[in-house]
């Protein structure tokens, strides 16, 4: 164990929880979920999906898990989005990176299997299109930690859809539209990647930043913590608007679907929140 680098500590710390047996009641419950139902929501995905998956194209789009059981819209629009651009996917029923694992129990052997088998799932593919920046980052950095390599090439779906803008594959339309970015900390803090966001608004209407944003941003929603202290995570949500109502932001654009699903449950009256799928689809 380590106590210079405190995410390292944290995540270690989990682990030797998990392997000593004293894990809190409440997780020990999610857990239990997950190995029953293969997500710790101990959901099953929306029907509305089932048209979508497929293994035609070499280019995959990996949406997560949050995105796959809470926020299928979400899903539907990422596809319809990319679909506008010429971009045929394919969408497999495997959509669990390992980030659930990682989160509540560290380095464990089952995060690792989670891993690897989402691994191998991806490699049967030329380009992988990660959707979360919460998958990105565990991808990108915990992956090659552990040596589970990805020889797809893989992309964050505000990179791959900046791209298809500016080579003209995916035709915009600029308006006079306000949008206020809630940085994900997965990408301003981890992948230090606060712009690719701002650069899709700026494509498409004008950036009006809220309080706090880029690695300064505060957290607006996560939905693993939302099932064992939903009033604490319904709070968050509510302060993070205040945030953006003080700016006087009326339109809030998440980049990850936990804090679209948080945000838009708290949503004030006269105030919106889309994903940026969204954003670009009504400016086209």
């Amino acid at each position: 164990m380590t106590g210079f680098d405190p995410k390292v500590f944290i995540q270690e710390l989990k682990t030797e929880v998990v392997l000593s047996g004293v894990l809190p009641e409440y997780i020990t419950a999610i857990l239990e979920k997950y190995v029953a139902s293969g997500n710790v929501f101990g959901a099953k995905p929306c029907e509305c999906l089932n048209t979508l998956y497929n293994a035609d194209s070499e280019t995959a789009l990996f949406v997560g898990q949050d995105a796959l059981y809470k926020s299928p819209e979400s899903v539907k629009n990422a596809v319809a989005l990319l679909n506008k651009a010429g971009v045929s996917v394919s969408l497999d029923k495997n959509q669990d990176s390992g980030a659930a694992l990682w989160f509540l129990t560290g380095k464990t052997q089952e995060t690792q299997k989670a891993a690897k088998a989402c691994a191998e799932m991806l490699n049967q593919y030329k380009t992988v299109i990660v959707y979360d920046p919460v998958d990105l980052k565990l991808m990108l950095h915990e992956y090659k930690e552990w040596g589970i390599e990805i020889s797809a090439n893989v992309v964050s779906f505000n990179e791959y859809v900046l791209d298809l803008i500016e080579s003209g594959k995916l035709s915009v339309k600029k308006s006079a539209n306000e949008y206020s970015l809630q940085d994900n900390y997965a990408y301003a803090r981890e992948l230090d990647n606060s712009e690719t966001g701002r650069k899709l608004i700026k494509k498409v209407g004008i950036v009006k930043d809220m309080l706090l944003i880029g690695k300064e941003a505060n957290l607006a929603g996560q939905l693993i913590m939302a099932e064992y202290m939903p009033e604490v995570m319904a709070q968050v949500a509510k302060d993070r608007w205040t945030n953006a109502i003080n700016m006087g932001c009326k339109t809030v654009v998440t980049e990850n679907p936990a804090e679209y699903v948080a945000l838009k449950a708290a949503c004030p009256e006269g105030y919106r929140v889309l994903s940026v799928e969204e954003m670009i689809l009504e400016n086209m």
